[in-house]
């Protein structure tokens, strides 16, 4: 089957020939047409601000010139009221206008600079220093008649002399006259800005005027191609017409191997629907894993929330404190400790175990178990002795248990802090992690020991006891370093030690049932969608 391709070429040529002219005239006509009326345009725009910005202007000018005869004859009338009523009221009315006369005369000079630098004008400057000379010793002589008020009232007659006398009123009338002048001056400006104005009008309609008849005549030009081209149009269409009947028949051949590719597809998606039907039985064998993984390590939780004793413990030994505890994963390597070692003492123990997730929590049983003896029996030991003892212990279960290259390096950092209720003293000392008072709206930081308890690495290890006297309203703070160590925030960075010690001053006036609300809060504010990077700790006790 064939198609006649000297038909086709010859159309192509017959439509190629006509649609040329016609293009290139549509193109040139509707280019010179958007180019007279987009500049018609722009220059109407333009002259349409600027007219805008000219009343403006004007109004801007009308207003200075208002202004300048108002506050003018303000001066003189209130340097001749102060004169007549020796009230010097009428001074400080003096000295408000001189300002406002200037800031008048400043926004002239900015709005019509030429018209202040005529001769008048200079000669107007001239004659406003001696009026202000003339009335400064005016005011001068009000002044000395309000200390001696045995000649008041013939100094006040002197000083309004001074007001209505010869020279005071010549210096005033050159004054006017050259305001008369100014006044002049800028009326002829605005005239003049008016004048150019109209002359961009008249341009206008002279290009509008000009460019009409051309482009009209374009228009009908171009159309009459137009319609001729069209004319072909219609006449190639009939023969293309023809030449699809042929092409029906090729894409008749086509559809029929169309069929066969989707036969050859159906057996592509058979395979493909059986591939998935087997990775749907593998996702659902690891969902049941995660499940049975999840709910061991929520029993694991339990657990720990009973070995750790309920949060509300520490209101019973202290009523107005609270405890922040936010694991990572669902258990936490972090842990609080509270015990009432007698009826004199009670210890509080935040801390931060290597790690977070499962060995994270394990690490909190064995740190448990070992204060748990270590308190056993009830009796009042220095914070020192019980990291003393406590980082024996660790050391000495990992030395026993392991060996060489497999040997356990975990440890953990702690807060150790033993309140004398009797005494009213805290004994604190700390692993890595210092202790915070909030006192008078001030923090306080007590150091810390750099040495961690456990970790096999320090052998030669320094705690350090500190005996606090406590103040009625102290609060102390009790922390590990997860929060400090949150990546968040706009620039997305670590909370840092500083911001945590600020936020902790900041909420001195709020009450401790309410702070680890607004810890929680802050905490998510600055997580944001980060993900949490460690356990965390915040123990708050007033006294």
């Amino acid at each position: 089957m064939t198609i006649d391709t000297n038909t086709n070429l010859k159309a192509n040529k017959t439509t190629s020939v006509i649609k040329m002219p016609a293009m290139q005239m549509f193109f040139v006509t509707l280019v010179a047409t958007l180019g007279t009326f987009g500049s018609i345009l722009y220059l109407a725009t333009s002259l349409f601000s600027e007219s805008k910005i000219l009343t403006q202007k004007t109004l801007a000018i009308e207003g200075v010139k208002g202004n300048i005869i108002y506050y003018d004859e303000a001066l003189t009338m209130s340097a001749r009221m102060c004169a007549t009523t020796g009230d010097l009221y009428w001074l400080q009315r003096y000295d408000d206008f001189v300002i406002k006369l200037d800031t008048a005369i400043a926004k002239g000079k900015q709005l019509v600079p030429d018209a202040f630098q005529t001769n008048a004008i200079k000669k107007t400057d001239i004659a406003n220093q001696k009026l202000i000379e003339i009335e400064t010793k005016a005011f001068e002589i009000i002044k000395k008649s309000q200390e001696n008020k045995k000649n008041k009232e013939q100094q006040k007659t002197q000083a309004f002399s001074l007001l209505t006398g010869f020279e005071y009123e010549t210096q005033k009338k050159i004054y006017s006259e050259g305001m008369t002048e100014l006044r002049v001056s800028m009326d002829n400006h605005v005239e003049k800005s008016y004048s150019e104005n109209r002359k961009k009008v008249i341009y206008i309609i002279w290009i509008l005027g000009g460019m009409t008849p051309i482009l009209l005549f374009s228009w009908i030009w171009t159309f009459m191609l137009i319609r001729k081209y069209v004319f072909v149009q219609v006449t190639l269409k009939m023969e293309i017409n023809n030449q699809n009947e042929e092409l029906q028949q090729i894409n008749e051949e086509l559809n029929q191997n169309v069929e066969e590719l989707a036969s050859m597809n159906e057996s592509l998606e058979e395979k493909v629907n059986e591939r998935t039907k087997q990775l749907s039985e593998s996702n659902k064998n690891l969902n049941d894993f995660y499940e049975q993984i999840s709910d061991s390590l929520r029993y694991a939780q339990r657990i720990q929330r009973t070995v750790f004793g309920d949060v509300a413990n520490i209101k019973q030994l202290m009523p107005k404190s609270f405890i922040y505890l936010q694991p990572k994963d669902i258990v936490s390597g972090d842990f609080f400790y509270v015990k009432k070692i007698n009826d004199q003492y009670s210890v509080f123990i935040a801390a931060d175990c290597t790690g977070h997730g499962i060995p994270g929590a394990f690490m909190t049983l064995v740190g448990n178990v070992f204060l748990n003896e270590i308190f056993a029996e009830k009796k009042f030991i220095t914070p020192d002795e019980v990291l003393y003892r406590l980082d024996a212990s660790l050391l000495s279960l990992f030395d026993n248990n392991q060996s060489g290259s497999h040997r356990i390096q975990d440890g953990m950092d702690m807060v150790v802090v033993i309140i004398d209720h009797k005494n009213n003293i805290a004994h604190y000392s700390g692993a890595k992690n210092p202790l915070y008072m909030v006192r008078n709206n001030e923090i306080i930081k007590f150091e810390k020991s750099v040495d961690p308890i456990g970790g096999g690495q320090i052998m030669d290890k320094s705690f350090i006891t500190y005996q606090i006297p406590l103040q009625k309203g102290d609060r102390l703070y009790l922390c590990s370093d997860g929060f400090q160590d949150q990546f968040g925030g706009a620039e997305n960075r670590k909370y840092m030690v500083k911001k945590l010690r600020d936020f902790l001053c900041s909420m001195a006036q709020v009450p401790m049932h309410q702070q680890q609300e607004l810890i929680q809060g802050e905490f998510q504010l600055w997580k944001g969608k980060q993900k949490q990077t460690d356990d965390i700790l915040v123990m708050g006790i007033e006294v």
